[in-house]
Order: structure tokens, then C-alpha cells, then sequence
């Protein structure tokens, strides 16, 4: 808000703007992204009978985490953009309009005063949305985690076999639930074109594995 000013101005975010805040928003994403892929990975690799070079599992997840980070930062970033410029052009065409409201529309308001909002009220940078992200991100990453350790099982001669898993209560979804218990082939075939958790956003699906030898 203190950068479009006051009348806003949109001009002002420019590129290095949106730049400077993608670049600051990948430096905290980034290692928790890597960090819950590592975990994940840890979680397959205490089933898996075989040892593997762990420092290439960590290779794996750090740039997992450094292209994931930066696809998903510019995703959100242009939503962002999108989302700002419309509101923006509501202020200007809508009379009475004070920089307050637009303030307030946008989010960029204190933590304490948005702990009070009624939930009619739901700003673009509400804990709402940042929930949403929240969850499915973690999702993405423990999946990626199982996925780095399998790779590296196959490498030292092991069939892995993913099995899709729900938290089985009541926030499972009708597009999850019936692929709990799946092996990977059967999930596919049952939802085809459905690869690996997160489903959808805010999906908690996780993903377990099988192994046996190659004959």
C-alpha cells in the first residue's frame, strides 16, 4: 500500500516491485519446501530394506524445492497481480470509495484487526488463503519426499509400488476417499490422469509404498 500510494497508482508496482517480493517470498519458502521433502523421504526410507547414498536424496530434494519454490512463487505472484489490478480499478470506478476500503479489500491490514473480521469479510491476503496454500504446499512436499526415495530404491534394485492414503475422517473429499487404499495402477485407472497428491487444494492425501526385489 505504501508503494502505489496515495491516490494508488499501479504503475509503481513495476517489475522490480513484484521481483524484490517473489525473490523474498522463495527465500522463506524454499528450505521448509526442502525440509518437508527430506521428511518425507526419511519416512519411506525406514521401510525400504536397502541403503542409499542419502546425501543424493538430499541433492534431489533441494532442487525439487528451488524449481518448485520458483514455479509456485510466480504462480501465486501473477493470481496477485491479477487480483490487485482488478481491485484497483473498483476503487477508481466506484465512488465514495476511500483508500481504507481498498486497504481493507486487499488485506494489507494489521494481524490484530484481522483476527476481529467478521467472515464476510475476506481479504485476498486472508488466513484463509494462506491455509489453503499452506496445506496443499505440505502435501506437495511429503509426496515429492516418497517419490525422491522410491526413485533412489529402484536404483538399488527394489519395485516400488505407491499406495494412496486419506486421513480417513470427515474432511476427506468425494475425490479422494475412493482412492484410499489404491495401488498406483489402480488409482490411475479409477481417476485417470490423477498423478500424485495434492489432489486438489487443501488435500492431505499422502502417498505409502510397497517394495519387492527385481527377479
Amino acid at each position: 500500500m505504501a508503494t502505489l500510494g496515495n491516490p494508488p497508482d499501479l504503475n509503481r508496482l513495476d517489475t522490480f516491485f513484484w521481483s524484490a517480493e517473489e525473490k523474498e517470498i522463495i527465500r522463506v519458502l524454499r528450505p521448509k519446501l526442502e525440509q518437508m521433502a527430506l521428511e518425507g523421504a526419511e519416512t519411506a526410507f525406514r521401510l525400504i530394506p536397502v541403503a542409499f547414498d542419502w546425501a543424493l536424496v538430499a541433492d534431489d530434494a533441494a532442487a525439487w524445492a528451488a524449481e518448485h519454490a520458483a514455479l509456485e512463487v510466480a504462480r501465486i505472484g501473477a493470481t496477485t497481480q491479477r487480483a490487485i489490478r482488478r481491485k484497483l480499478q473498483t476503487f477508481i470506478e466506484t465512488p465514495g470509495m476511500t483508500i481504507g476500503d481498498l486497504t481493507g479489500e486487499i488485506g494489507a491490514i494489521p494481524s490484530t484487526i484481522m483476527d476481529e473480521l467478521t467472515n464476510s469479510l475476506k481479504p485476498m491476503f486472508s488466513k484463509v488463503r494462506a491455509e489453503a496454500i499452506a496445506v496443499t504446499e505440505v502435501t506437495q512436499a511429503y509426496a515429492e519426499g516418497e517419490r525422491l526415495s522410491a526413485a533412489r530404491s529402484r536404483e538399488q534394485g527394489l519395485e516400488i509400488e505407491h499406495i494412496w492414503h486419506t486421513n480417513r475422517d470427515d474432511l476427506v473429499c468425494n475425490l479422494c476417499g475412493p482412492l484410499d487404499g489404491l495401488p498406483q495402477s489402480e488409482w490411475e485407472s479409477a481417476s485417470p490422469g490423477t498423478d500424485y497428491p495434492p489432489r486438489h487444494v487443501r488435500c492431505r492425501c499422502w502417498i505409502g509404498s510397497r517394495w519387492k526385489a527385481v527377479q
